[in-house]
């Protein structure tokens, strides 16, 4: 839930890279494509007939403007889409046979929490979140939204303390979850979290269950495509996640 986005780092290279027909499935559902694979293959062969170039195509595969949960997922469908383009050249080309086309299924959307019952604002309650999250892009895109404008020196603070790419991503994505659950909770954002907030252990007044939240970041990672945060550092954004958490929690306060 929520995106991953360094900031001063360089961006990846760009290359023209078709993965497999599944991934560029998910791709395109995620961007709001109603087409498969193999239609998009039809289209970019009546494309080049016509002498089309892939910038003319490419933007009738999708109803109106595609939309993307982060950036990532933008890069990695282009770079997809122009890779099937350059394959479509090839007269004999074809995707493979054990792949059915069919469009995937979207997600069921799920209603959103209703407000926390006092005392209730616990890991439950984040999971909660996290599943309504996943299941409506246009909250998960307002409360990303809601939290890069809000959170913008509490991020660019973490940024400038030379993490890893993995460590950085574990804190990010543990704030914007508090930040989208507190939101979410209260009807109104925490307020933006000042540099001298991350200092000592502001994690003092947060429910213990929260507390949680960053071991809890640690093991997702594990399971993440990036990789696990290395050994040496975990220890450091341990304590960074207990101070992003205190943080956050007083900022509610101050709204």
């Amino acid at each position: 839930m929520g995106p991953r986005d360094r900031r001063g780092r360089d961006a990846p290279e760009f290359a023209h890279r078709f993965e497999n027909a599944e991934v560029l499935a998910e791709l395109l559902a995620a961007a709001g494509s109603p087409l498969t694979p193999e239609e998009v293959l039809e289209r970019f062969r009546a494309g080049r007939a016509e002498d089309a170039e892939a910038g003319e195509v490419i933007p009738t595969l999708f109803p109106g403007p595609p939309r993307f949960p982060h950036p990532d997922v933008a890069r990695r469908l282009f770079q997809n889409l122009l890779g099937l383009w350059d394959a479509s050249a090839a007269p004999d080309f074809r995707l493979p046979s054990d792949f059915r086309g069919e469009r995937p299924p979207r997600p069921v959307k799920i209603e959103p929490p209703p407000p926390p019952r006092a005392g209730g604002l616990d890991a439950a309650y984040v999971d909660a979140v996290r599943v309504w999250l996943a299941s409506d892009r246009r909250a998960r895109e307002r409360l990303t939204d809601s939290f890069e404008n809000r959170q913008d020196t509490l991020m660019g603070s973490l940024d400038e303390r030379g993490l890893s790419d993995e460590g950085w991503g574990v804190l990010r994505q543990l704030a914007f979850e508090l930040h989208s659950v507190l939101e979410h909770a209260d009807g109104a954002a925490p307020a933006s979290v000042p540099l001298e907030a991350l200092e000592g252990d502001p994690a003092a007044n947060v429910p213990v269950e929260l507390i949680g939240l960053v071991d809890e970041a640690f093991a997702r990672a594990e399971q993440d495509d990036t990789g696990p945060v290395p050994e040496m550092e975990r220890d450091r954004i341990r304590a960074l996640g207990r101070q992003v958490l205190g943080a956050l929690w007083e900022a509610r306060a101050r709204r």
